[in-house]
């Protein structure tokens, strides 16, 4: 049997990436969302990163989140988002994060990135909502949503 002869053919033509999928702001809002929300300790737990990362990108379902944040019992669906993970591993090895013992850890080279985040007035709706909402994020409702408890 013969191989196909298979030619590649490289264009110009760029291919859209969602903003959703770009390293660069993924990590930008892990950056945001440790600071804001692990404020003195400088950490937060994993699970809680993930949770906030799904809930800041999708502004759309901020009524519900808030809602639910805020004391509502309507628990609000939160999926699993390899994108999240995949932006930890880049900012931890770029010095910009620490993961260990299921927690996540702002470093002085991720400071200097939400110093810059802020000072520029970048992700300043994302920064709001954190502020407001981000710290009624229990762990016991991280459990809730994760469909480990009452």
């Amino acid at each position: 049997m013969s191989k196909p002869n298979i030619k590649a053919a490289p264009t110009n033509k760029s291919l859209p990436v969602l903003i959703e999928m770009r390293p660069a702001w993924r990590i930008s809002l892990m950056l945001l969302v440790i600071d804001v929300v692990g404020e003195d300790k400088g950490y937060i737990d994993y699970k809680k990163l993930v949770v906030l990362i799904w809930m800041v990108i999708r502004t759309k379902h901020w009524p519900e989140y808030q809602k639910f944040l805020s004391g509502g019992e309507e628990i609000p669906f939160i999926s699993v988002d390899t994108a999240t993970q995949k932006a930890l591993e880049l900012a931890a090895n770029k010095s910009f994060v620490k993961a260990e013992d299921s927690r996540v850890y702002l470093l002085e080279e991720g400071k200097k990135i939400v110093e810059l985040i802020l000072e520029n007035q970048l992700l300043a709706s994302e920064s709001a909502f954190l502020k407001e909402y981000g710290k009624k994020l229990t762990s016991k409702k991280v459990d809730q949503i994760m469909g480990k408890g009452n």
